[in-house]
């Protein structure tokens, strides 16, 4: 069956990525680069151009959700709680809370 062949490959493509170039490459068409030079390594029939955009996005958001995660399993509370902080600039702390304008429903 060609269709579960091509799937398979995918995944297999899709697991070599994560595990080999995706927690060092940050750069999509480097990504996609090595992707190709792995395709002609094995040899896999490439995925077509689409299917190679869609893997490689998900492959590198994957690396990064686990990158995240490792880095909050490192920090303490106090670390964490200073972290959450970051988002506001100082000009957001010295307005305090925003008023809502009469005007608004």
């Amino acid at each position: 069956m060609i269709t579960v062949e091509v799937h398979a490959d995918g995944d297999k493509l899709a697991g070599w990525l994560a595990i080999n170039v995706a927690h060092a490459e940050r750069q999509p068409e480097r990504v996609r680069e090595e992707l190709l030079e792995q395709c002609r390594a094995e040899p896999i029939e490439p995925p077509s151009p689409g299917q190679i955009t869609r893997m490689v996005c998900s492959t590198l958001h994957n690396a990064e959700q686990t990158w995240f995660a490792r880095i909050v399993t490192r920090l303490d509370g106090e670390i964490t709680a200073r972290v959450r902080f970051l988002p506001f600039t100082r000009a957001d702390r010295r307005a305090g809370p925003r008023r809502r304008s009469p005007d608004a429903h």
